[in-house]
């Protein structure tokens, strides 16, 4: 109606009417036109191009009528609910921004060259007397600096054209389409003002850098990313749609054997992961949960499933678990758990993305609160994927400067394509020798950063990195103290094949790290095949809290390194048990995948964006370095007692040390290495028992 009513209309009627019935001012002896309110009021209602008296023109009605209209129908369709949807505001958003910062750059384009109006207009007498004041003043002459000063004074008018005033001709301003506010507002520059040569402040160049700016220092480290996720392939999964059938048709099953078998249950919720399925069994009272545990064969047979692990009770509920292998298992691809991390609000220090579980919900680990992890697996378990995917998780989400990578590798094939990445802080570790040397680093390195926070009166390194930095406390300290410390991760593979083949003992700075290096950032990631009682002792076994146990070759090997069965049982292939500080009881879980071409990109593009930056370029220089450190410092603590022992016993010999000191191999032979330095026994002489050279001083 709005529409119509305008197009009907003149546009001249409403601003007629207005124009005819408000009142008119004056100033000085010059009565412009103008109206009730002032300057102000008229400007608002006829002094620029959009003013009201054009907004209720025909032109501006229809626009504000159109844009009600567009507004209403867009928000009785639901667009006002589709708009807060996440993709789509984000879209709109961005969109939103882009076309507005289009329009701000040209509308100050505009008002700096102000060519969208004209120049007000003034036309002015030649005798220089008074203006000529004209009937219809649409086009008018420019005004000029020089016929300023042929204006009669404000208090003093000529008499010859007195007359002419006083019958109603009035000086008229410019018309108000083509007026400018300025034009009220700044006062006219004298022309010699104009001519002076004031010598302008530099301008700043566009892309000029400067040490005192920081926001350009952030912005060109802004501009350093981390790998995108486009880098890795995408797997689409899809589940068919007679998963959800097939799995009630085995909890059916399953309560019919249960019951055949005397015991009344009832099935819960079923949850379906990438490989395993798992119901939940509510038995009724008087029902013993052992007695549903010792059925674990004949579920099995009657579900026909490769493996059943029976979960009696699940932590926290009055329900017992049951998982199966689902009939349609799935990949878990490492694309996706990088995807929802990075959408997930809480960040982690160190993360570890690792797989899925039974429900299908992410498998995520923080190595900075684990703080050390041991992955046990055979064969074709899954072991080495999962460190490809605990490598490929720190370096796709930390930068270099975050976290270091210390990588030993004794097959020489399967972690060494790593060396070139700008994490490492030395070349990836093949030789057993200089394994025992980067221990001894991390050794001294944790010594050092302890000393660093006890001098700074400082707990652990999240403290030393978001601390305010005091320079006249930490220019007094001995040695230079770093902005940032970052994190140190060893990542040891086939340790028991190290244990077996080094003649240092490897075992003690392994224990020193894995009891203290945690508050100073330093974390450890052991892995073997074998986790025997030789490999995994008591003592690393209770510095190492957080445990992956894949396929196992029998249940004692599931026992040492779970503390309980069932890793026999997994199906390999990435499945996987997970014991950490934080869950109660084993964790199922499928590992997630990642193949050598995914790796090898991501290893290009890091490489390509940061360079390679060895800390130490090899440990091998450490060799004579650490020798001649320990030749200063003070012997085994165990010294003085293994010295008593042969001194009483008169006997000397690497078996009788381990089996009285309660020490492995390397460290007794380490500790009759150094009788023999100090001249207790004598050198070896092959089959025969070495001489004890000292005597007790009793028999002295």
């Amino acid at each position: 109606m709005a529409i119509l009513l305008s197009m009907l209309s003149p546009i001249e009627i409403l601003p007629a009417v207005l124009d005819s019935r408000l009142p008119k001012f004056h100033i000085g002896t010059n009565p412009p036109v103008a109206y009730l309110g002032g300057i102000p009021f008229y400007l608002l209602y006829a002094g620029q191009s959009l003013c009201l008296k054009h907004l209720i023109g025909s032109v501006g009605t229809a626009i504000i009528t159109s844009f009600l209209l567009f507004f209403s129908v867009f928000y009785l369709f639901g667009g006002i609910s589709l708009i807060k949807k996440t993709t789509l505001q984000n879209f709109f958003i961005n969109k939103s921004t882009k076309y507005w910062n289009a329009f701000s750059a040209l509308f100050k384009k505009l008002i700096s060259k102000q060519s969208y109006l004209p120049k007000p207009s003034i036309r002015l007498s030649e005798h220089g007397s008074s203006p000529v004041l004209p009937s219809v003043p649409p086009h008018a002459s420019p005004i000029s600096i020089e016929s300023l000063g042929n204006f009669p004074p404000m208090n003093k008018a000529p008499a010859k054209h007195s007359s002419s005033l006083s019958e109603g001709a009035h000086f008229l301003a410019p018309h108000p389409c083509k007026r400018l506010l300025s034009n009220f507002i700044n006062p006219q520059i004298p022309q010699e003002i104009k001519e002076s040569k004031i010598t302008p402040l530099p301008q700043p160049l566009l892309g000029q850098k400067s040490g005192s700016c920081p926001k350009i220092k952030n912005l060109v480290e802004g501009e350093i990313k981390l790998p995108q996720h486009y880098l890795l392939s995408k797997h689409k999964n899809v589940q068919p749609e007679s998963l959800q059938a097939e799995l009630q048709k085995k909890a059916l099953t399953l309560k019919q054997t249960l019951t055949s078998f005397g015991i009344e249950a009832d099935i819960g919720n079923i949850c379906s992961g990438p490989s395993l399925a798992a119901f939940e069994v509510f038995p009724h009272t008087g029902v013993k949960v052992q007695k549903i545990k010792a059925l674990e064969h004949d579920i099995a047979l009657k579900l026909q499933a490769s493996s059943v692990r029976i979960i009696a009770p699940i932590p926290g509920k009055a329900a017992v678990g049951i998982e199966i292998p689902t009939p349609f298992p799935q990949t878990v691809n490492f694309r996706d758990l990088l995807e929802d991390y990075s959408r997930h609000n809480q960040k982690l220090q160190i993360p570890l993305l690792l797989g899925k579980k039974a429900n299908g919900d992410n498998l995520w680990a923080d190595l900075a609160t684990m703080p050390h992890l041991i992955i046990a697996g055979t064969t074709g378990s899954g072991k080495s994927v999962c460190i490809n995917t605990i490598v490929m998780s720190i370096i796709m989400t930390s930068l270099p400067s975050d976290i270091k990578l210390v990588i030993v590798d004794p097959k020489k094939v399967e972690l060494t394509g790593y060396s070139q990445l700008p994490h490492m802080l030395a070349p990836v570790i093949t030789e057993s020798k200089e394994v025992y040397n980067a221990l001894m680093w991390l050794v001294k390195e944790m010594e050092s950063r302890y000393e660093m926070l006890r001098f700074l009166g400082l707990r652990n390194i999240q403290a030393f990195n978001s601390r305010n930095k005091n320079e006249a406390v930490e220019n007094s300290y001995d040695k230079e103290i770093p902005e940032k410390l970052p994190f140190l991760v060893g990542i040891i593979d086939e340790l028991s094949d190290l244990l077996l083949s080094s003649s240092q003992d490897i075992e003690t700075p392994i224990i020193r790290l894995a009891q203290m290096a945690r508050a100073v950032g330093i974390h450890l990631i052991l892995a073997t095949q074998r986790p025997s009682r030789e490999v995994i002792t008591g003592l690393i076994k209770a510095n190492f809290p957080s445990r992956i146990a894949f396929k196992v070759a029998n249940k004692v090997n599931s026992q040492i390194i779970i503390d309980e069965p069932g890793a026999e049982n997994l199906m390999g292939n990435g499945d996987m048990l997970l014991v950490s500080p934080s869950s109660f009881g084993a964790t199922r879980a499928q590992g997630a995948y990642i193949c050598d071409d995914d790796i090898n990109k991501v290893i290009k593009d890091l490489c390509s964006r940061f360079p390679t930056q060895y800390i130490i370029p090899s440990f091998d220089v450490f060799d004579n370095v650490l020798s001649n450190d320990s030749e200063g410092e003070e012997k085994d603590p165990l010294f003085p007692q293994a010295k008593m022992l042969v001194i009483q016993t008169g006997n000397a010999s690497t078996t009788f040390l381990q089996r009285k000191l309660k020490i492995g191999y390397a460290r007794a032979a380490s500790l009759m290495d150094q009788l023999e330095e100090a001249r207790v026994i004598g050198p070896s002489e092959g089959a025969k028992p070495r001489q004890v050279l000292m005597q007790s001083p009793q028999e002295g």
